[in-house]
């Protein structure tokens, strides 16, 4: 079925035009831009199912040669968006529809616990003080270090060491989840588009809500030791960001996390299915 009938909710294609305090079309809807990282091939079919037509370009008309069969492309999404507007509940959607999903933090930490070149980098850069009895780094108080104004070239450096290491793993990550045959794989990238690292990726999803919502939401999360932020530190950490509208204006995909729960995965749930069913003929989308 289209992506845009009625079974699946309020769901649109539309240019992505949606600025950060503009509200998307009223109701738990996905938005589609045109802007594709690979080249579509030659027409083919009279009006491709719109979400394919982004992921895969165009298809030709079958030849003999074209029949044969294929190994299918895995996709590969990089999961992105603001702070509190819902990338890991998204995330956690993808996975547990089946698409191998992974966060890139988890890279991180995996790095951090076992990559010995790494630490010692660390000690030799920055001193013993920076570790913990057990030999593990602290990584709390050498954050402390290289957030510091004066210590900008240090974070730099620890940017070249680890960068290079987390795009192994996911490109590793990629290697397996095509092995496997997998149509899918999705990872959450919170600073996909600061650390250039959005061409890893087929396509990029960016999950939207109003900034009163990322308000809401970042001032409820308790804080280690337990208390809140205010408001007023709550938008200090969202205007320290990326505006959500250049990530909304810069996305292949965005869905709208503004609704209920239910709403949310529906969109996840009718996204994930036009991937996997390929492009096949289909009916013209509605004029929006």
């Amino acid at each position: 079925m289209p992506f845009w009938m009625p079974a699946v909710q309020r769901s649109v294609f539309m240019p992505n035009t949606a600025k950060h305090n503009d509200p998307l079309p009223q109701g738990g809807q996905t938005v589609y831009n045109g802007r594709s990282r690979r080249p579509s091939g030659a027409t083919g079919f009279r009006v491709p199912n719109p979400v394919l037509a982004l992921m895969f370009g165009n298809q030709s008309s079958p030849t003999p040669d074209s029949q044969m069969p294929q190994k299918k492309k895995t996709v590969i999404l990089g999961l992105t968006s603001g702070i509190a507007c819902g990338k890991t509940f998204v995330k956690n959607l993808f996975q547990q529809k089946g698409v191998p999903s992974r966060d890139v933090d988890a890279f991180v930490d995996e790095i951090w616990q076992t990559d010995a070149d790494l630490k010692a980098n660390v000690r030799r850069e920055f001193g013993d003080e920076v570790f913990l009895p057990d030999g593990s780094v602290d990584r709390k108080r050498l954050g402390n270090i290289i957030f510091s104004p004066e210590n900008q070239e240090k974070k730099k450096l620890l940017e070249s060491w680890i960068h290079p290491k987390v795009r192994e793993r996911m490109q590793a990550f990629f290697a397996e989840s095509s092995q496997a045959q997998e149509d899918v794989v999705l990872v959450e990238v919170p600073l996909i588009f600061e650390s250039k690292l959005e061409d890893m990726f087929d396509k990029v999803l960016v999950i939207f809500c109003t900034l009163e919502q990322q308000l809401r939401r970042l001032m409820a999360r308790p804080l280690k030791d337990g208390s809140t932020l205010s408001r007023e530190e709550a938008m200090d950490r969202i205007n320290s960001q990326m505006p959500l509208s250049d990530k909304v204006a810069r996305a292949d995909f965005v869905i709208d996390n503004s609704g209920t729960q239910e709403e949310t995965e529906r969109q996840v749930e009718a996204f994930i299915a036009a991937l996997k069913n390929g492009p096949e003929p289909v009916s013209p989308p509605p004029e929006c």
